[in-house]
This record gives structure tokens, C-alpha cells and sequence, in this order.
């Protein structure tokens, strides 16, 4: 069983999650989407720790408007992602930045901050390999991560609501398969899920 340490901050916008991944004396931390910033520099600073990297699921605005203040105070943190979530970081019709604020959100990287995720990254975070899942059909580049016995579905998978396939990068066939290959990992393996939004019991 893996000793990773969960934290969960639900965002005002959505209820979207972030959530903190933290182990034992490790010095450094990675967030799952990165929504509000100032609980997570709250709980980084509580426990001494750094912000080594920011694993997004996808593009859309509720999961990454936090990016640039965290990497204001923790430049060298790496952001993992696909290659379509990257571009997405630069382009307020894939974030959809506009249906949110009044100002375009768009996040500009150094090369030196990004990791490409596809599933052969092999990716040791905090001891353990992050495995990567291409898992389009809510928006074409979503993804969905597993760490030791966790998985972190995006808005790709839900226990309590179905995908959500309205967006017009959506794809509902695709959104139905992928969603059916979460739920038969997450039983082999018995894996506990940390979705994208706010489950009841959260």
C-alpha cells in the first residue's frame, strides 16, 4: 500500500479539486490540477515543503488557474501534462478562460518546466512511478494518472455523475469507453479514486 499523503482542496470555482501529494520526508510536493493558490502555498509553507511539480488532467480553466501563482513563488516546478493540455495552457478557447473572468488566463512556460505525460513516461514521483492514461471523450486532452494505489481521474471519471461530453471538443463514444476502462482498472487493482470535482462525502 502506498503511503502518499492526500490532501484535498475543493476550489471555489466548480468545486473543482486540487489535491496535494506529499511522503513522508520527502521535500518537495506535486499537485493533481491546480485551482486555488493560496491554500496550496498555505500548506506548503505550514510543513516546510516545496512545490516540485503540478500534474494537470486537462486544459479547462477550473483545474489550472493557479498555475502562475504557484510558479511566481516556485519557478523550477515542473508541469506535467499531455501535449494537447500544454497548448491548451496557451489558448483561452481550449482553457475556456472566458467563461470564468474577464481576463484571458494563459500560462506561458519554459521548456525547462515542461514533462510531456504519455504512457511511456515512467516518472518517478515521490517514489513511485506515475503511470499516464490518455483518457479523451470530456475534452480531447484529458488525462488520467495512477500512483501507487491511487487514481486520479479528472473529469474523465466520476463514481457519482456521468461524464460530462457538452463542450465542443468533447467526444461522448469516447467519453463512454474511457470511462468504462477507469471503473475496470480501479476494480482489478483496487485503487481509490480522486476525481476532478467534489464528491458528496468530500
Amino acid at each position: 500500500m502506498s503511503d502518499i499523503k492526500v490532501t484535498t482542496i475543493v476550489n471555489d470555482i466548480l468545486q473543482s479539486c486540487t489535491y496535494i501529494l506529499e511522503k513522508g520526508d520527502f521535500p518537495g510536493v506535486y499537485l493533481i490540477d491546480c485551482g486555488e493558490s493560496e491554500p496550496i502555498l498555505g500548506h506548503v509553507s505550514q510543513n516546510g515543503k516545496i512545490v516540485e511539480g503540478i500534474i494537470l488532467t486537462h486544459a479547462h480553466y477550473d483545474h489550472i488557474y493557479g498555475i502562475n501563482d504557484i510558479l511566481d513563488k516556485f519557478p523550477n516546478a515542473k508541469v506535467i501534462a499531455g501535449e494537447k493540455t500544454l497548448a491548451g495552457l496557451g489558448d483561452v478557447n481550449l482553457n475556456m478562460s472566458y467563461l470564468y473572468t474577464d481576463d484571458d488566463y494563459i500560462v506561458s512556460l519554459s521548456p525547462d518546466n515542461i514533462i510531456v505525460a504519455d504512457r511511456d513516461l515512467g516518472l518517478n514521483i515521490l517514489g513511485e512511478t506515475l503511470e499516464c492514461l490518455p483518457t479523451p471523450g470530456h475534452d480531447v486532452n484529458c488525462m488520467t494518472y495512477i500512483l501507487g494505489d491511487k487514481i486520479f481521474t479528472g473529469d474523465s471519471y466520476n463514481p457519482l455523475s456521468p461524464v460530462f461530453t457538452k463542450w465542443k471538443n468533447s467526444n461522448e463514444e469516447q467519453a463512454l469507453f474511457n470511462e468504462q476502462m477507469i471503473r475496470q482498472i480501479i476494480n482489478d487493482r483496487k485503487l481509490t479514486v480522486f476525481p476532478g470535482h467534489k464528491l458528496d462525502e468530500q
